[in-house]
């Protein structure tokens, strides 16, 4: 509910995702984003906390495969964005009981 006092951890996650540009509670509808982290410095950062919130268990974004050209690595990476109502419930969890 709004107002409800909540852990560090959501309020800080929710900002850092607005100042990456990311997709946040106001944008629930899901969405496809490709990142190149090695050429760019905010795709960097975007990666960063991306994977980040995969190994918190938080379920707002997941990696889909990409191919790399013959049998070089994919320079760059493709994810799956939602903001579904269990994120920032997730976090919250994380916050209090930490990821281990």
């Amino acid at each position: 509910a709004p107002g409800t006092p909540r852990s560090g951890l959501g309020p800080s996650v929710e900002a850092e995702l607005t100042a990456l540009r990311l997709p946040g509670p106001d944008e629930p509808a899901p969405r496809e984003l490709r990142l190149d982290p090695l050429r760019s410095a905010l795709d960097n950062r975007r990666e960063i906390l991306l994977r980040r919130l995969e190994v918190c268990g938080v379920g707002y974004g997941e990696p889909v495969a990409v191919a790399g050209t013959g049998d070089a690595a994919a320079l760059s990476s493709r994810w799956r964005l939602s903001w579904a109502p269990a994120v920032p419930v997730r976090l919250d969890l994380a916050g209090v009981r930490g990821v281990t």
